[in-house]
């Protein structure tokens, strides 16, 4: 039997060591501060984007791209808003998961730069 006792106590430190591994931590407070991530923070604006529905082309669409570059803005990032127009191949596929296809649409991305400390170093 006592030679049994290193192996069982091998076990029961591996699975203590398993569970603390995987425990997640716990959300910082949405007061942390700014350059450090916060999940209640990013769930704040996850609620926003996700209050409706905003298909491209739609009114609700450019409101959630007004408070994208609103919020870029507030931490600091320049924010380019470059537009594509949309090539008949995909205005097929857009209506076929719309069920309406649109005569003509045009993308708008949201780009946030925030500058590095280094210049001269390349960006991430």
């Amino acid at each position: 039997m006592r030679k049994w006792i290193p192996a069982i106590a091998a076990i029961m430190i591996g699975v203590v060591l398993a569970i603390v591994g995987t425990t997640p931590q716990p959300p910082r407070s949405k007061d942390v501060e700014q350059a450090a991530f916060s999940s209640k923070r990013a769930m704040e604006h996850v609620r926003v984007i996700a209050a409706e529905p905003h298909p491209t082309g739609s009114e609700a669409n450019a409101k959630v791209r007004d408070y994208l570059k609103s919020e870029l803005e507030k931490v600091g990032a320049g924010v380019l808003l470059p537009e594509g127009v949309v090539d008949d191949r995909s205005l097929d596929r857009f209506g076929k998961w719309s069920g309406k296809r649109p005569d003509a649409l045009t993308l708008t991305n949201v780009i946030g730069i925030i500058p590095g400390k280094v210049r001269a170093k390349r960006a991430v």
